[in-house]
């Protein structure tokens, strides 16, 4: 996954803001600059951080066992991220199986009965 190029904070865009802000803006455009070089370098989500991101069939508050693929560490948080529209109200490991695979409930805001395809990202 490839990210644009993030834009500096002007003062201009904020001129009614007290004298110190200025100071502040310079601070984050720093950080803007290394955020810049690091994205333009191939860092990203799938390959440089410790985590995992698979698309997962699941039923409203149904268990689900998944297996890592490339996460070497057991999972200790998941998070979800695009339901396929629907909206995600929660989502956690509920158990951890003895073939390192782990089981996940996720529930759905107005409790859907049919499969959903579901972004989880999995962070040790």
């Amino acid at each position: 996954m490839r990210f644009r190029p993030l834009v500096h904070f002007n003062t201009d865009d904020y001129r009614t803001a007290p004298q110190w802000f200025s100071n502040f803006l310079s601070v984050m455009n720093l950080m803007v600059d290394t955020l810049n070089s690091l994205l333009q370098n191939n860092v990203d989500i799938d390959n440089n951080l410790l985590a995992e991101r698979q698309t997962v069939s699941v039923i409203h508050n149904v268990p689900t066992t998944v297996k890592m693929r490339k996460l070497a560490q057991t999972p200790f948080l998941v998070r979800a991220g695009y339901a396929s529209g629907h909206v995600v109200t929660g989502c956690s490991i509920t158990g951890y199986n003895n073939d390192g695979t782990v089981q996940i409930t996720v529930q759905f805001s107005g409790a859907p009965t049919t499969a959903i395809a579901t972004t989880l990202i999995f962070e040790p």
